[in-house]
């Protein structure tokens, strides 16, 4: 309100300056008319001479009142109306010392009054209209008791042609100056409502209640805002309710929850707080505001009022307060005077003090020594010396805590700037689990070093910032070798060089594989080196944008794994001995009969044996080469499968697992049937390898119709064949052997689980046939039909 003031008042003085400025011109060019007449009369007739007093009368008026208005004093419009009102008042005498200018000049009474009222009060204009009459009544005593005798000559105007004229013109003259004035100030009046209409409509727009109280504490004005702040207390905020009166009925209708229970108490520290020349004071209310109640008195003894909705901004404080809570950094805010602003949750539980305990106080509480905490005057005079946002130091001191106790403390200051004062902001961490903890982490880089895997750290910035000395071992790199600091590119382009191939199938370079492979983590995938190690390297996201990177050497478990396949392949086909033992039987008995029979046709008649030993010889051939066949075949299933690269025909493959176990699918009366697509591609694994996991499912099988035997099923085996999308081949093998028990199910899969009676199943065969498939990127799953299992095969193309 202190700017309306202002602008109001200088208003005011801006048009009242105006205004007596053209009033002491108007009346003194009237006076300045009526003595040029004086003198074009005196000078044009010889009988009037004008008498001294009469020239020492307008000397006054004609010289001294400009010289007074052109000073200091003549510039503020009280002078200047005093100018005006000493020439009315002048003129008023001398019309009274002559005889036919007394009535007229009485004129000049009214006119003092109005120029009183308008310049200065209705006090002011009674004492000196007061002060006129007074003089008017002197001279009117002095000439009826003859003390005052006419000045001589100086009756001109009555005798003269010209004294209606005068007259008249001297009284529409000041007639004229009376009703000037007074439009002039009723207009400016009238401006001054519509300007407080403006300013009411206006106030009635701020984003603020405001309210005025007089000088009882009543309730002079208010706005709209106001009015509406809580419409339970709007039909008692009547003009002249007081403001004791508004509070009671607030906490009747529960508008101020921080009164109840101290009602009486609470409403003495809001009068106290309404009776002094300014306060402010933050109020809840029940509906969750908060109000920012700020009261100014005035010089006139009213009171300004505002009630500002700061919900918001407390509600941004509360927000920053639990922000700055859910730190776990102590941080404590201090003012240039070393006084504790705030602390935070962390703080509190650090130091062992609550807010309201450390709030106000010296920073000694917490940090005996406080120049350790930048708060000393060296401290001071340097961040004088800088730019304010631009103060930090960074110390480590010994700080207090509530109980006593002493704790190593890392601490960083800063300063910032708060409502234009300079505040210190101190991050204080507690160095004592900090230094345990890097001795935990040493401990555990010891550990990581002595890990046999290689393992190497990158940040989110895709730069090496750790790495092992078994990952360059691995690789066959120089222990002086530094990997730190590297971006991925140039990781992975070493790794590349040091590398003989990964076993991808892909025709990319390993360096651009391995990027490839950091842009898009999969699985592990396997490196094979130089000196023929098999290494699996396997990459994991972190939090923060961070990456490990770990390198495994799979070489002696692959070999393991090689032979335990190795194993379980030689335990397969000895199941199956009986069978190709039968089929081989068949051949050799053909070899022997045809030999026997040979043998007794070239004893008996040499002739004839000789002319039919072609045929049986070719008989002996063909016996011998369908033996050789199976032999082969045995011979090609029971080796290693090292070509890791070897890709597979579909339907070759499964021809050659039937031709190993055909003589016992015979013997056991199942089914063999295929159904393959015709131009299948070739799929990414050995061909050997997927022989093995057929015959693993072929033979499970064979058993499982063996526990039914007795049911007398139809027994059969279905595989078929096809390419389910560009990069994959749908494998499926289907029996009607009855399915796995729905118990198991979820365990078939596992190393050495069998439902096998003990001594017919190593538990090996399905779990290391889901290994050779998903090593080779493909799945195996299973699921039970109507009539039996089936298992389904996407292997890689």
């Amino acid at each position: 309100m202190c700017w309306v003031k202002l602008m109001a008042t200088n208003e005011k003085d801006h048009f009242l300056t105006s205004l007596a400025t053209r009033a002491y011109w108007l009346i003194f060019s009237a006076h300045f008319i009526v003595f040029v007449i004086m003198m074009v009369r005196s000078a044009t007739d010889t009988i009037y001479e004008i008498p001294f007093v009469t020239w020492a009368v307008w000397s006054v008026i004609i010289l001294g009142t400009p010289a007074f208005y052109f000073t200091a004093f003549g510039q503020s419009y009280k002078f200047r109306a005093l100018l005006t009102q000493a020439l009315l008042l002048v003129s008023l005498a001398f019309g009274l010392a002559n005889q036919g200018l007394g009535a007229v000049t009485t004129f000049n009474v009214p006119l003092m009054a109005l120029l009183g009222t308008i310049f200065f009060s209705r006090k002011a204009a009674l004492i000196q209209l007061g002060v006129a009459v007074l003089v008017l009544l002197s001279f009117l005593y002095m000439k009826l008791t003859v003390q005052l005798s006419d000045v001589a000559n100086a009756d001109w105007v009555l005798n003269s042609n010209y004294r209606w004229i005068l007259r008249t013109a001297y009284i529409a003259l000041f007639s004229g100056v009376i009703v000037y004035f007074l439009q002039q100030y009723v207009n400016y009046t009238f401006r001054s409502v519509d300007d407080l209409e403006l300013l009411k409509e206006a106030v009635d727009q701020a984003p603020d209640a405001f309210v005025v109280w007089d000088q009882n504490d009543r309730l002079f004005m208010s706005n709209r805002r106001y009015q509406n702040l809580d419409l339970r207390l709007e039909p008692t905020l009547r003009k002249g309710v007081s403001f004791e009166q508004t509070l009671r009925k607030g906490i009747q209708v529960g508008m101020y929850p921080e009164a109840i229970g101290q009602e009486d108490l609470w409403v003495e520290q809001r009068l106290r707080a309404h009776r002094q020349q300014e306060s402010s004071k933050l109020v809840r209310l029940d509906d969750g505001r908060w109000m920012n109640v700020v009261e100014s008195r005035t010089s006139s003894g009213y009171l300004a009022g505002f009630r500002t909705n700061v919900t918001a901004l407390i509600n941004s404080q509360n927000l920053l307060q639990a922000t700055l809570d859910s730190v776990s950094e102590a941080v404590v805010t201090i003012s240039r005077n070393g006084e504790v602003i705030n602390i935070n949750a962390a703080s509190q539980q650090l130091f062992g003090y609550s807010l309201s305990e450390l709030k106000g106080r010296k920073v000694s509480a917490i940090a005996p020594d406080p120049s350790l905490l930048g708060l000393g005057r060296n401290l001071i005079n340097a961040s004088e010396d800088a730019e304010v946002g631009r103060f930090t130091r960074k110390l480590q001191t010994t700080l207090a805590r509530k109980d006593g106790t002493n704790f190593i403390a890392a601490i960083e200051v800063r300063d910032v700037e708060i409502n234009g004062q300079q505040v210190f902001i101190s991050f204080i961490q507690d160095q004592t689990g900090i230094q345990k903890f890097e001795r935990t982490v040493q401990a555990l880089g010891s550990a990581v070093e002595q890990l046999a895997v290689g393992i190497v750290l990158l940040n989110n910035e895709s730069q090496v910032t750790y790495n092992n000395a078994y990952f360059l071992k691995l690789l066959n790199l120089s222990s002086n070798v530094s990997l730190e600091g590297q971006a991925a590119s140039n990781l992975f382009h070493q790794i590349g060089s040091h590398i003989k191939q990964i076993d991808s199938g892909s025709v990319e370079s390993n360096e651009t594989q391995l990027l490839n492979f950091y842009e898009n983590p999969a699985s592990p995938i396997s490196l094979r080196t130089r000196a023929d190690h098999l290494l699996s390297l396997r990459i994991q996201a972190l939090e923060g944008g961070n990456t490990i990177l770990t390198l495994t050497d799979n070489t002696e478990e692959r070999e393991r794994h090689l032979q335990l396949e190795q194993t379980n392949k030689l335990a397969t086909l000895g199941e199956m001995a009986a069978g190709i033992a039968h089929e081989l039987n068949q051949p050799l008995n053909a070899i022997k009969l045809t030999a026997k029979n040979l043998e007794r046709q070239y004893q008996h008649d040499k002739a004839k044996a000789e002319k039919h030993m072609l045929p049986k010889l070719e008989q002996i051939i063909a016996q011998v080469d369908r033996a050789t066949i199976i032999t082969d075949h045995m011979r090609k299933s029971a080796r290693l499968a090292n070509e890791e690269q070897a890709t597979a025909d579909i339907n070759t493959v499964i021809n050659e697992a039937y031709l190993l176990v055909e003589p016992s699918m015979r013997l056991e009366s199942i089914e063999f049937r295929t159904e393959i697509d015709a131009a299948l591609p070739s799929c990414k694994l050995h061909p050997v390898r997927l022989e093995q996991v057929l015959l693993n499912l072929i033979t499970n099988a064979r058993d499982a119709f063996r526990e039914r035997a007795e049911e007398n099923r139809f027994n059969w085996i279905l595989i078929t064949a096809r390419q389910k999308k560009k990069s994959t081949i749908e494998l499926t093998f289907e029996d009607s052997a009855g399915g796995i028990p729905e118990g198991t199910m979820n365990r078939i899969f596992d190393p050495f689980y069998t439902t096998k009676e003990v001594g017919k199943g190593t538990g090996l065969g399905l779990s290391i046939s889901h290994s050779i498939i998903t090593d080779s990127g493909g799945e195996l799953s299973v699921r039970n039909t109507k009539c039996g299992a089936k298992f389904t095969l996407l292997l890689p193309v």
